[in-house]
């Protein structure tokens, strides 16, 4: 369990599945996704028997102080080598929930995990150019922006641009990670 300020994070069980469902095939979900494709349970079921098998991936519930699930956040690609990691799967699923900080949160209690425990150097991610409210929380996390694939991810029938931003174990060095 990784404690952040007001949500914690718990790795994924079986019995999270059914929610993870519910919360990606939300339509404002499904779009900031690349994959914008609607899962099904047994579609769930098969990559989380794949997941249980990879070292490089670690995906997280989001959960209130008060224990409930309310989304989830992940690190992939793990690389221990190059000591890096890309930052995902981010997503707050339950709409009462919305607004109330926890994103920012999850996302600061993840990068301290991955540059703490796992000594990672570089946390990465990539987002749709046009999801600016995702791109500033990512800003106030510490990401910066490394540069714009331009019309990178075809989705809807139209070519979008994708940032990609980073954030340095340095960069974070001189303040206290995870505030």
């Amino acid at each position: 369990m990784l404690e952040g300020n007001t949500v914690n994070l718990r790795p994924i069980e079986r019995s999270d599945l059914h929610n993870m469902v519910v919360w990606r095939n939300k339509s404002r979900v499904l779009r900031a996704f690349f994959s914008q494709r609607s899962l099904t349970m047994s579609e769930q079921e098969r990559w989380y028997e794949e997941y249980c098998r990879r070292e490089e991936d670690t995906l997280f519930i989001v959960e209130t102080k008060e224990g409930k699930p309310i989304g989830t956040v992940g690190l992939s690609n793990i690389d221990p080598v190059n000591r890096s990691a890309e930052f995902g799967r981010l997503m707050i699923g339950e709409d009462d929930e919305l607004g109330k900080s926890y994103a920012s949160d999850a996302t600061r209690t993840l990068v301290r995990f991955g540059f703490v425990e796992l000594s990672l150097n570089r946390i990465w991610l990539e987002v749709f150019a046009w999801n600016q409210q995702a791109i500033i929380l990512y800003g106030r996390c510490g990401f910066w922006q490394e540069g714009v694939k331009r019309q990178a991810i075809l989705a809807g029938g139209v070519f979008h641009d994708v940032v990609l931003m980073s954030v340095l174990r340095d960069d974070l060095l001189g303040q206290k990670l995870g505030e």
